[in-house]
């Protein structure tokens, strides 16, 4: 703190210079490694990898997790990362520590201090002695100016079992803020084993010349705060004074008299200042407070969950950022907060002042506050607060410090608003403490201690000794005439009051959790009478020692474990791998046992950026509730294992092992993959934006990955196509039956989301290619609907190697190629009109949304297959089709299929065929299909009839394209070898969707049946069609086949406004015959 103080007054002046002065104990904390060591001298053996210690004094600037970062005392008998022996002292045979440093694959260890520095030129000095087998790697150590050129180390090399020095110089023109950084680099490519493993000494800075700047600005500061010299201290600021203005005189004086003297009358200056403060005369300290204003975001605070915002919605806003936490209107917020020690701070009455808000807001923007004043938020220092339940430009809490340091914060616990908001923390000294105000400070202190006892359980021995010391404060601070004596003993005895009933509540805590978990674990399995049985003994008996507040604590300590381990008898167990997941048994790795929260089939770990058991689990602009990520996930374990049976009870892994979900910490990242570890149990990995996404359809999505796997580690490798078939780079099957697989969980969702129109974008592609494997989820319901609702299961538990998923299912169904591509026929005719149990509800409202294939008109009334829509292996078209003038007219279909037509993928022309017919809706909903007309390559024509039902709504046209030997479609992203099968067709009596049903694809303009039909025409915008007897309905289609409007008609006018485009107005009869098509244009 003294330098800090020393540092803000620092300035330029005239230069006097000395050489080689050290000065680093005036501007850096530890700066030879010798305080509280991470590794003592009572540590013994081999320090392993992947712990970064925070080193004090020092930032930790450290993003990497490998392997070793942290303080040792000198000692032989220790090594880390299986490095050589530390050396027992340190350069030039000094005593004390050093900071070691070992990592590889790139990764930067770093550590720095934040300085203000005079004008002059200084020296940073380090020492570093290599304990490892190799010498690369990287020195860190550098002079970097907030603004300015910085300075560098280039030691690139460290000679193993040696020291070796280091030295930067560099001079500064004026007072410059910066980092004095050290820290260790590895090299790309290779890890820590072929690195250096260094000690570094010390970081010393030493000054060659430095000027008085700083003590001037000491001296005038210390005048000003001095004034007529009638405040209390004045004597001893003048003393102070007096000697800085002799070494300021003194042309001879030497650096650290500079310094010293410097720092005196600082300390002398700010003592002046708080004796003389007062409520009429504050004193500001904000400047204590690191980052009040929240210009660098969350920095120096410790933030749960509140967020930084630019805006200038916030009336309170100071600058250019506030904090804020924001819910929809109606909703209200999570628990969140934020807050900051303040240490070193003097003893005294003091005053926060912020901008605050916390309404339920009126309206969109609205900063007024919607009905009652809002509960659940506070601003608060140390046992001070006060309710924040409005907006506030500035509001003040007033309080007090007796033991030199407060924690002030803000905070939501179920608060009732939707905003809220904080900026513009400012601190003010108010004066020191009277006996009066110590004995208030006690009282409150009793009083929430009080709180504290009755609110939790704890030993009845812990309870009398807190009432006593309760007592005893409440009698102190109750004195006529306070003693201060007293009541800082009563103090004391109150903080040892609290530390008494957290450390007796905490272990009661570790009894309360194994007793909720074992209830937990009792309801899993209330059907298993043994395990049911076995749990409720174990429970009731640790019940007795909850209930008997006479126990020990080791007696406690002995209930609890005893209760955990019967649970873990009949829990299923937790399987990590060290290589995925770390060390779960240590605090500090990204995985901790300790933060986790289990379901019956799984266990979700949570980064420790989190914290340690948050009320709110927050990332950034995420909020995730694990409890829902655990309740979704047991949702599709059940349906995946009881409905699809990808896996079968009584004979998986999972009877004995939980799935794992690990949550990152990653405010921006997307990370959601789900598959399997070591053979042995699926497992997840997800950041909060993935984790609840799409209404949770992310989360069952990667699950559905963790069950294909886990038929892998229930069966071998030979199934759950563990394998690319064909050699390919993937398996497009594994994404196409995840979504289709969290689909049948949320089948509202399977016609509405992001990937459906890729879906009909894509149907003529080969069921198994690879560009729509995330659009193709449909085939599974065919299959599913042929042969029951768990045959997805029973395919991939059943595949073998090389198969891909179609030749499983022809191999399990016994069926041939032949029937096969019937089968795929009878899907794509189904799947026009979406004519499937599982598909049918929710498919209906999109069968008027399937577009048109592309078609190219030519020679004879033919259409011809667009080679951007011509069918693959296993591929379909399904056209939509004009009703016949008539219903209840034959119609007809001439096709051909098309040997080896330039402009089109062929590979294997003479396996050619192709499967087609008419399938009609009707307008009650049930389908009628025609007979399936078949070409081959040597008979690849052939017409088809169809008697259009009176009564049909829809009439279609479905081709699929089929080898008459299968082969496998190959996940190589080239579309260029994918088959295609193209053909053209003629129809009679119809035609394709907007076509005139004229033998001349010229009579595309009105088709009149008589005087009665209505006329169609466009005036601007607006379509307009007359009155008629016999017309009833107006369909209007975009090109692409889309219908855009649909009304009745009959014997008024009617009219209807479209946007600018190309249209095909078709006008119907009450029997549903066609009267008028007629292509218009609205410009």
């Amino acid at each position: 703190m003294k330098r800090n103080l020393f540092m803000c007054l620092c300035l330029a002046s005239s230069l006097h210079g000395w050489a080689q002065v050290d000065i680093s104990a005036y501007f850096l904390e530890n700066h030879g490694f010798d305080t509280n060591f991470n590794y003592d001298a009572r540590q013994t053996g081999n320090v392993s990898g992947d712990v970064i210690n925070e080193v004090y004094g020092w930032t930790n600037e450290t993003t990497a997790t490998y392997t070793v970062a942290g303080t040792f005392a000198y000692n032989p008998e220790v090594t880390f990362n299986n490095s050589f022996a530390l050396p027992a002292s340190g350069y030039e045979g000094s005593e004390g520590g050093a900071l070691g440093l070992t990592t590889g694959w790139g990764m930067r260890l770093v550590y720095s201090q934040s300085v203000t520095l005079p004008k002059g030129t200084y020296r940073l000095s380090s020492a570093y002695y290599n304990v490892g087998t190799s010498g690369a790697g990287n020195s860190l150590l550098a002079w970097l100016p907030d603004n300015g050129t910085a300075t560098v180390s280039d030691v690139k090399n460290f000679p193993v079992q040696s020291w070796k020095t280091d030295e930067l110089i560099f001079t500064l023109t004026a007072q410059t803020t910066g980092k004095i950084r050290i820290g260790f680099a590895a090299n790309e490519g290779v890890g820590s084993a072929n690195h250096a493993k260094i000690l570094v000494d010390y970081v010393n800075l030493l000054c060659d010349e430095m000027d008085k700047g700083g003590l001037e600005t000491a001296l005038s500061a210390a005048r000003a705060a001095y004034g007529d010299g009638s405040g209390v201290y004045a004597e001893e600021l003048k003393a102070a004074i007096d000697e800085a203005q002799t070494v300021y005189e003194d042309e001879h004086a030497a650096v650290t008299d500079i310094l010293a003297s410097t720092q005196r009358l600082t300390e002398a200056t700010q003592t002046y200042q708080y004796k003389n403060a007062s409520p009429e005369h504050p004193l500001t300290m904000t400047s204590r407070i690191v980052n009040p204003n929240f210009e660098d975001g969350t920095t120096g605070w410790e933030n749960d969950g509140m967020l930084a915002q630019t805006n200038t919605s916030f009336p309170g806003k100071s600058g250019t950022t506030y904090l804020e936490r924001w819910v929809n209107i109606g909703s209200k917020v999570p628990d969140v907060g934020i807050r900051q020690t303040l240490e070193g701070i003097p003893d005294g009455k003091y005053c926060l002042r912020a901008a605050v808000g916390n309404i339920q807001q009126k309206g969109t923007n609205s900063t007024v506050n919607a009905g009652e004043k809002q509960t659940g938020v506070t601003l608060y220092a140390g046992i001070y607060d006060m309710p924040v339940d409005t907006m506030k430009a500035h509001k003040d809490l007033y309080f007090t410090v007796v033991d030199g340091q407060v924690t002030i914060g803000f905070k939501a616990e179920n608060a009732t608003g939707n905003w809220i908001c904080l900026d513009n923390v400012r601190l003010y000294y108010l004066g020191g403490n009277t006996p009066e105000d110590y004995a208030a400070y006690l009282s409150r202190y009793a009083d929430d201690v009080r709180k504290e006892l009755q609110a939790k359980h704890i030993q009845s021995a812990v309870r009398q000794a807190v009432e006593a010391a309760i007592e005893a404060a409440e009698k102190a601070s109750a004195a006529e005439n306070p003693d201060e004596k007293a009541m800082a003993e009563a103090k004391v005895a109150l903080d040892e009051a609290v530390t008494a009933i957290e450390a007796s509540a905490a272990v009661y805590d570790v009894l309360a959790d194994a007793l909720r978990y074992a209830g937990q674990v009792k309801n899993w399995y209330e059907e298993d009478e043994e395990k049911r049985g076995k749990m409720e003994t174990a429970i009731q008996a640790a019940q007795e020692v909850w209930e008997n507040t006479e126990q020990t604590e080791e007696q406690i300590r002995s209930a609890a474990q005893a209760l955990q381990d019967v649970t873990q008898t009949v829990d299923k167990k937790v399987y990590t791998a060290q290589w995925l997941m770390g060390d779960v048994n240590d605090p500090d790795n990204a995985y901790y046992i300790g933060r986790t929260r289990q379901s019956k089939n799984w266990i979700l770990f949570w980064e420790k950026g989190y914290g340690e058991n948050p009320s709110v689990f927050t990332c950034g602009n995420h909020t995730i509730d694990i409890d829902e990520v655990l309740r979704n996930a047991e949702i599709a374990f059940d349906f995946y294992t009881d409905s699809l049976k990808f896996i079968r009870r009584g004979r998986s892994k999972t009877d004995t092992y939980k799935m794992v979900i690990r949550l990152r910490y990653d405010p921006s990242a997307w990370e959601a993959s789900g598959s399997g570890v070591d053979d042995l149990i699926g497992l997840l990995t997800l950041t909060p934006w993935a984790a609840p996404s799409r209404n949770w359809q992310t989360l069952y999505h990667e699950i559905g990955h963790c069950f294909q796997y886990q038929v892998h580690c229930d069966n071998g490798n030979q199934n759950g196509w563990m394998y690319a078939p064909g050699n390919g780079n993937g398996c497009a099957f594994w994404e196409q039956c995840a979504q289709w697989q969290a689909y049948k969980i949320m089948p509202a969702d399977q016609f509405n989301n992001e990937w459906f129109d890729g879906y009909l974008q894509n149907v003529h592609k080969h069921i198994l290619h690879e560009s729509p494997r995330y659009n193709n989820y449909f085939i599974q319901d065919y299959w599913c609907y042929k042969h029951g609702m768990d045959f997805m299961g029973r395919l991939w538990n059943q595949s073998r190697n090389p198969e891909d998923a179609v030749e499983a299912y022809m191999r399990l169904t016994g069926i041939t190629d032949s029937e096969f591509n019937d089968e795929m026929y009878d899907c794509a005719a189904r799947f026009a009109t979406w004519d499937i149990p599982a598909l049918e509800e929710y498919g209906a409202a999109k069968v008027d949304g399937r577009p048109l294939p592309a078609m190219l008109k030519v020679a004879d009334n033919y259409w011809r297959i667009s080679p951007a829509a011509a069918p693959e292996n296993t591929g379909h078209n399904i056209i939509r089709l004009n009703l016949p003038r008539r219903v209840g007219t034959r119609v007809s279909a001439c096709f051909e299929g098309l040997n080896r037509q330039e402009g089109y993928r062929v590979k294997n022309a003479t396996y050619a065929e192709w499967r087609y017919g008419f399938v009609a809706l009707l307008k009650d909903g049930s389908r009628v299909y025609g007979d399936m007309g078949k070409s081959v390559y040597r008979n690849p024509k052939d017409t088809i009839f169809f008697d259009c039902p009176v009564d049909c709504k829809r009439l279609y046209f479905v081709v699929s394209g089929g080898p008459k030997k299968y082969w496998r479609q190959v996940w190589d992203d080239n579309d260029a070898n994918d088959e295609q099968w193209p053909y053209q067709v003629k129809f009679g009596n119809t035609n394709r969707y907007g076509s005139a049903n004229l033998p001349d694809e010229t009579g595309i303009g009105e088709v009149e049946m008589d005087v009665s039909v209505p006329v169609v025409s466009v005036s601007g915008r607006t379509l307009r069609v007359e009155p008629s007897p016999v017309a009833a309905e107006v369909r209007v289609a975009a090109l692409s086949g889309v219908c855009v409007a649909d009304f009745p008609c009959g014997v008024s006018a009617v009219e209807t406004t479209l946007s600018p485009g190309f249209y095909i107005v078709q006008v119907l009869s009450a029997d549903g015959r066609n009267l008028v098509t007629k292509k218009v244009v609205v410009r």
